[in-house]
């Protein structure tokens, strides 16, 4: 099995398999409670990682106060439940879901869904 089945295989089982996902995320913390200075060590064996982390960190913040600093006449247009159009452009599928807020930095906070169309209408 290759490098990408495997990385597809993955992905699917963690949208799917709620027992996978919560074995997962234990092996995970249980790992980062086992090497609690991993990466700090990294970053520091690691100057262009570190650096290029800062600038993409950046970009995430203005992002962030952009976000935040939105009108609260556009920010109620964002989910405007009436908006929607006859034409679907989503495309069903698999995607990545990160929450912007609560303004967490790591990104433990994401999950895998799966998104089908039910009606147009």
């Amino acid at each position: 099995m290759g490098k990408e089945t495997r990385r597809k295989w993955r992905q699917k089982k963690l949208a799917t398999d709620k027992d996978y996902r919560e074995n997962q995320r234990a092996a995970q913390k249980a790992w980062a409670k086992r090497n609690p200075d991993y990466w700090k060590k990294y970053r520091d064996d690691h100057p262009a990682y570190k650096e290029k982390n800062r600038e993409s960190q950046k970009g995430r913040n203005a992002q962030r106060k952009m976000l935040l600093n939105l009108p609260d006449f556009v920010k109620s247009e964002i989910a405007k439940m009436d908006a929607s159009k006859t034409i679907n452009t989503i495309i069903p599928g698999y995607y990545k879901l990160i929450p912007l807020l609560p303004r967490k930095i790591a990104k433990m906070d994401q999950f895998i869904v799966k998104i089908d169309i039910i009606s147009n209408c």
